[in-house]
């Protein structure tokens, strides 16, 4: 029996220590949520058990077509691992969408009750698609990529702070010794990464061909699989639209207009790890040099000719890695390559 052959969807609001489930049945009205059978389970290997026989008992002999949760890494990916399977595969959404469909039904009051009854409306009303639990390397080496960004914003911030500053000696020297630990950290989590990506051949290898892009070093190579993964399974429209290096339009009739502009939405970190090495494939790649030209003959400002070049530069990542060929300024590659997995 296939997925869409199952009719009920349960909703899940995932907590620290407990989370909340609820199980939204095809003639379920999503304005008379409160009706929907609901319960709150301890985050525990005998609190999933119960999850799983109370969601079992009540989707019945057909079962549940798929559980509905947000994508709140890593505290939903540890969720994952723990159900391993059980009841139904796991779609993880953007919170954004639970969150607008929720504002579309008119309510108004947010509770972990009330969120995991949206989320299963949500996940019977558009059927999100269920995606495998990633590789523990990927995972790892995601969190590790995300606690070198916060680390580094630490560090920034501190040596920001002490500047100009008139303080006492001691407190001057305890101060850049802390910078001195904060760098000798983000050194270790560095290297930790690399451990990490030399476990995997094909991790490894990807990790080395993205460096022959100029501009693209080896932290920038890491935080780009850290986020985005095996860069093979998007389309360019896909991978573009995760990054939000789209131009967001804004206009209606004929008195409505603004500016076209990056969205809100896509992977903020993805962007940051974007950003510098498009500075400098600007000034050390030629092939670049000469897309910045074209651009800023048609009009475009700086900071659209540098998203547009962050654009070129991760659709250039795909390609390559697609291709499994180095970066060859004289090589036209096919951005318009589609997965071989496809």
């Amino acid at each position: 029996m296939g997925l869409m052959d199952k009719q009920f969807w349960i909703g899940v609001d995932l907590g620290q220590s407990s989370f909340w489930a609820a199980v939204a049945a095809p003639a379920s009205e999503p304005k008379r949520w409160a009706d929907l059978p609901a319960k709150e389970f301890p985050f525990t290997k005998g609190g999933l058990h119960a999850f799983c026989g109370w969601a079992k008992k009540l989707c019945g002999d057909a079962g549940a077509a798929g559980i509905c949760a947000e994508a709140l890494a890593p505290l939903a990916w540890k969720w994952m691992e723990q159900l391993n399977g059980r009841v139904a595969p796991v779609a993880l959404v953007n919170p954004r969408y639970p969150k607008d469909y929720a504002r579309s039904l008119g309510i108004q009051d947010k509770t972990d009750r009330i969120d995991a009854c949206i989320l299963a409306f949500f996940g019977r009303d558009r059927s999100p698609e269920a995606r495998p639990l990633p590789a523990k390397v990927w995972r790892q080496l995601h969190e590790l990529s995300r606690l070198y960004a916060a680390k580094q914003q630490d560090l920034n911030a501190c040596s920001n702070r002490l500047r100009g500053l008139d303080l006492p000696e001691a407190v001057l020297e305890e101060a850049q010794c802390e910078i001195k630990r904060m760098k000798s950290f983000l050194k270790r989590i560095e290297q930790a990464m690399l451990e990490l990506v030399g476990e995997d051949e094909q991790m490894q290898e990807d990790f080395k061909r993205l460096q022959t892009i100029p501009g693209v070093a080896q932290l920038t190579a890491l935080r780009v699989l850290a986020e985005m993964g095996d860069l093979r399974q998007y389309t360019r429209n896909e991978i573009t639209a995760l990054a939000g290096l789209y131009p967001r339009q804004y206009s209606s009739g004929t008195s409505v207009y603004r500016k076209p502009r990056l969205p809100k939405a896509g992977r903020l970190h993805l962007r940051a790890a974007l950003y510098f090495p498009a500075m400098t494939a600007i000034r050390c790649c030629p092939t670049m040099a000469n897309f910045v030209a074209r651009l800023r003959k048609r009009g475009l400002t700086k900071k659209a000719v540098i998203c547009a070049v962050m654009r070129k530069l991760l659709l250039l990542m795909r390609a390559i890695i697609i291709e499994q060929e180095d970066y060859n300024p004289k090589f036209p590659h096919k951005n318009n390559t589609e997965p071989k997995t496809a």
